[in-house]
Parts: structure tokens; sequence; C-alpha cells
């Protein structure tokens, strides 16, 4: 669920474990009874949190028990978001495919008109004339199954070979049973989607009608050109949804990628320590272990700044902690603000390139003795001392009982691998020397590339503890970037749905302009034998591609916007383009379209007038 496992550790072996009651990130897993739905085992469970509070108010009050699902619990809305966003634009595709092939069927089915009359005047009833046309779509449909089948079984290959989880390469995507199941309902009902209709409209017809239009060479009537039309529209109302989305989410992920977060991410190496609960808990320790390992890391050459922190701003700060204002008017316990909280050293934000916006950095000759000071965010200062300043100010987070005095205001930062907003934007650093940790990240700016300091950053810890690895070392910014690779499968997967999409709804437009050119080409002859120049005709036959392709847009645009609102509210830290964007896809997406429109439409000018009065 969380990942690689390689071994595991009883918690018990940690001698303060039993007594924990302040530490609320213990997550509890269990199997439920049979029959036993959720919300009862939350019943019960929320019951517990309601003891607990009574029995240990000071650490429990305000705090609770959630339950939920392993699957919800290993995926945010961010993800899920994502998933319904992959999901829905299959399902466009096929509504697109499906959508094109009915309009085919249709003009197959009434192509035959004539035929259908003849074999209803003779006694065939309707289940006799649906029955052929039902049976050529679902073999299409099988038969489109079993390629797609096909197709999927290798893309899955090729896109489980580059797709990485939890850092490990590669990944098994099977075609089991259950994707063998979806498969066959899917194609059966794609199949039922673009046969049943165009069946039952031939089936109806009446004989007489049908066999007055084919005398005068008609294929269709008006209610059966409605419906190719209607089909056509649907078709490019759903291309243009799936073209706008496809592009809004492609550049909004490249420019979430190299977006300005506060921080300069370039240039900065990190590598992680977990240090051991023996013999680093105790604090003493713990510092004479800091210092030594800081003057090792600034000794090592091409290094001009070396810090340790808890965390660095990529895909978490810390927290967020409740905590107390002093002079504010107290709130309830549970009801505090928030704060995401670190502990660094001296020189982090110089390393890190986060700008001073008022007082001074932590002085390197603080010790553990001197009064306990932070620095806050401009965000901090501004919330709660608009036009005021916030040095001198004091704090109490929750769980301390001493009061943290304001030293220093810094400017905000963004977590470079957040999608979804933050708890909180207030950020508040402590010296990491008066709020040791055992978990520490080394970050060093240097001139050399990240990945020639990582032999002498391990060097440096070794020298000090030989039983201490360096986890994860390398540069920020590359490690950054492999976390997010799987997004460029969601971008390219998403360019070629929007591609094929285009794709297929120019083929539909184009085969109806096609056939509708076809239908008039008497019709044609006369106006040209009259007179007509070509470009009356090419106006003509693309007079009705334009007219399906406005009333498309149209339809298709209120699709657009409720999709890229889904993907703002989901993603708010990722910025989609603006209206210029729209309108290129408008533009891509006309031009297709007219590209589809104009091939059949000089096609038709270029005709004989006297071969198109011969053509009945």
């Amino acid at each position: 669920v969380w990942g690689p496992v390689e071994y595991l550790v009883p918690q018990i072996i940690y001698p303060n474990f039993p007594t924990l009651f302040k530490d609320s990130w213990f997550q509890a897993i269990a199997r439920l009874k049979p029959e036993i739905p959720l919300r009862q085992s939350q019943s019960e469970l929320s019951t517990i949190a309601s003891r607990l509070v009574q029995e240990h108010p000071k650490e429990n009050a305000g705090i609770g028990i959630r339950l939920t699902s392993v699957h919800d619990a290993g995926i945010d809305s961010v993800g899920r978001t994502m998933l319904w966003l992959m999901t829905g634009i299959s399902l466009t595709m096929l509504l697109i495919a499906c959508a094109n092939l009915a309009s085919l069927q249709v003009a197959r089915a009434f192509g035959r008109s004539r035929e259908f009359a003849v074999r209803a005047a003779i006694g065939a009833d309707r289940r006799q004339l649906m029955m052929p046309l039902l049976i050529e779509s679902l073999v299409l449909a099988v038969v489109g199954g079993v390629g797609g089948l096909i197709v999927a079984a290798w893309s899955n290959q090729l896109l489980g070979h580059f797709l990485t989880i939890d850092g490990e390469p590669g990944f098994d995507i099977p075609v089991d049973g259950r994707v063998l199941a979806f498969a066959a309902g899917a194609s059966l009902l794609s199949g039922l989607a673009f046969g049943l209709a165009p069946a039952w409209l031939a089936s109806r017809a009446p004989a007489a009608e049908a066999l007055k239009e084919g005398s005068r060479g008609s294929t269709s009537g008006r209610s059966h050109q409605c419906l190719k039309n209607s089909l056509i529209v649907g078709e490019l109302a759903l291309a243009l949804a799936l073209v706008g989305v496809a592009s809004s989410f492609g550049l909004g992920a490249r420019s979430f990628l190299q977006r300005q977060v506060g921080w300069n991410i370039d240039g900065l190496f990190a590598g992680y320590l977990a240090l051991p609960y023996n013999p680093y808990n105790d604090d003493t320790r713990n510092r004479a272990f800091q210092r030594a390992l800081l003057d090792r890391l600034n000794a090592i050459p091409g290094v001009a700044q070396a810090t340790l922190c808890t965390n660095i701003p990529v895909f978490y700060l810390g927290g967020p902690t409740p905590f107390t204002v002093e002079g504010q008017p107290p709130v309830e316990r549970g009801q505090e603000p928030l704060v995401q909280d670190a502990a660094v050293t001296t020189t982090y934000f110089t390393a890190l390139g986060i700008p001073l916006k008022s007082g001074e950095f932590f002085s390197p000759t603080l010790t553990e003795k001197d009064p306990d000071v932070a620095i806050v965010n401009e965000a901090f200062a501004q919330h709660f001392w608009p036009g005021q300043s916030a040095l001198g100010r004091r704090i109490r987070l929750r769980d301390q009982q001493k009061w943290i005095q304001i030293t220093g205001v810094v400017g905000n930062v963004k977590l470079i691998g957040q999608f979804s907003a933050p708890q909180t934007p207030l950020q508040l650093y402590r010296p990491l020397i008066q709020s040791p940790s055992r978990s520490l990240s080394i970050v060093l700016r240097s001139s050399l590339a990240p990945t020639m300091l990582t032999k002498s950053v391990r060097s440096a810890v070794a020298a000090i503890d030989a039983d201490l690895p360096v986890a994860q070392p390398g540069s920020v910014r590359t490690g950054f970037e492999q976390k997010f690779s799987n997004l460029n499968l969601i971008v390219i997967n998403l360019g070629i749905s929007a591609f094929m999409g285009l794709l297929i709804a120019g083929i539909g437009l184009f085969g109806v302009i096609s056939q509708l050119t076809m239908q008039r080409t008497r019709d044609i002859g006369v106006r040209m034998a009259l007179g007509a120049q070509r470009r009356d005709i090419m106006r003509l036959i693309l007079g009705g591609g334009v007219k399906l392709l406005m009333i498309g847009l149209v339809i298709g645009l209120p699709g657009f916007f409720a999709l890229t609102r889904l993907l703002t509210t989901a993603m708010p830290e990722m910025q989609l383009p603006g209206l210029w964007l729209l309108a290129l896809d408008l533009a891509v997406l006309a031009g297709s379209m007219l590209l589809a429109c104009y091939l059949p439409a000089r096609r038709a000018a270029r005709g004989d007038p006297m071969v198109a009065l011969r053509s009945e």
C-alpha cells in the first residue's frame, strides 16, 4: 500500500511508545467483520475517540478518528480527479467513435431504403428488417473489441515500462478476466449504440415513401438527414471538449513544473538522514552531531552553503501544527489556526534562495539555552498583523508551554510537488538547534553538478557515524522531475486521445458532407448547367459543413468550461492557460473540419454538369 517494504519492525521497540498520547500521525489498519458497514464501524470508533478525550483531554481534545477504506486512504483528491479525467476522456473517445460509426451506418442503411421497402412490401416484418443491420454492427464491434484488446496488451507493456511507482520503474498492467469482461461488454454495448438506432429508423420507414424517394434518386428523407447531422454535431462538441481539456492540461502541467515557487530549486543537492533512536534521541548528542556534520559539509570543495533541516518545500514542509497567538482572543481546542512548520539551521534561507523581508535570520551563535525564536512568512505576518510589524510578536505551539518570539519575516514559498493547495498558507521556521529532530535533510548549494557531491557527502557522514546511510542523494531538480515522470505519460496519453478524437470527428464530417454531395449530384448539375460557378458550388457545399461546425462548437463550449473548472478546483496550484488557448483550439478544430468539408466540395465543383445530370 505504501510502497516497497523490505522488513518490518514492531513499534513497541521504541521505549516511549506506550505513553505517546500526543502523536496523532499513527495509522491503524483493521479488517472489518463480514457485513459490517463502514458507517457503523465509524460510529464505534467515534465513541472510542470520545472516551480518549475524557481520559486524556489535554492531548486528545479536538482530535478524532476517521475511518476510510485502504483504497481511499492511498489516493488524494488530485489523484482521484486524474483517474476520473482519464476515464472520462476514454469514454469521450468511445462516444465519438460510436457517433461516427452510427453516422456511417445511418448512411448505409438509408442508402438501402429502397431494398428495405421492397422486402417490407413482400412481407418482411420489422425484426427481419433490423436483424441484418444489427448483425453487421455487432460483427464490427466484436472485431473492433478483439483488435482493441491486442492494442491494449501491447500499449500496457509499453506504458508499464515507463511507469514509475514509488521510485521503482516498471509496472505490470495485466489484461485479466475483468478487463476481458469489460471489453466484451463495452464492445457489445457499442455495437448496439451505433447499430440499433440506424436499424430501427430504416425499418420504420414507410415502404411507399421509400419507393418514391428511391425513384427520385434520394437516399434519405429529412428526418434521416437530421439524425446524421445530430450525430456529427455531437462528435464535434465532444471533440472540442476533448481537445480543449487535453491541451489545457498539457500546457498547465508544463507550467506547473516551471512555475515560480519562491525559492531556487536549481543547483541544490539533497540527501536524507534518519537518525536512530539510540543514541540520537538524546538532544545533546543530536546537537553535537548537527554541528560536526555542518562543519564537514561546509569543508567539501565546491560547496557554497550547507544547511540541515527537517524538510525542504517539495512535497511537505511540516505540520500542520495548531498554535496560539499572544494577544488574540482564545479559541476552543481543535479550532486553533494551523501553521506549516520546519526546523532549519542558520543558512537554510540563503541556501534555498528564500528572501528576507524584515528582521534577521537566525544568528550563528544561537544556542538551545537562548529564548525560543522563529521566522514566519509574509502570509503569516499579514494575516495576524496587517499593516504592522510582526517582529517581537509571540506565538505558542499547541504541545509546548514556551512562547516563541518572531525575529524575522521571509517570503512565501510553495510546495513544488503539490497540485492541491496546502491546508494553510502560514509557514513558520524554528532553529534546528532549539528543536532537534532525528529526521534530517542535508541541503547543499554548489556550482558543481549535484551528482558529483554524493560521494563527498557520504564520506562526511561516515566520518562521524559510519552506520548512517544517506538516502536518495542527488539533485533536487532531478529528483522532483523523476517523481513527476508519470505526469508526462498522462500528457502524452491526453495528446494521443485528443488527436484521435479530432481525426475521428474529421472523418465523420467528411463522410456526411460527401454523402450530402452525392445526394445533391443532380441538383448540382442543374445549377452548373444554369450558369453557377465553381465558387457558388463550393459555397453551397461548405455552407452545410460550416453550419454543423458552428452548432457543434457552441454546444461543446459549456462542456469545455465545465471540465476546465473541474481541473482548476481539483488542482489549484496548476495554472491553466487563458482564453487564448481556447481560441487556438477553436481555430485548430475549425480548420480541421473545414478541410474535411473542402475536399468533397472541391470534387463536386470540378464535376461535369452533363455527367451529373445523367447520374439518375
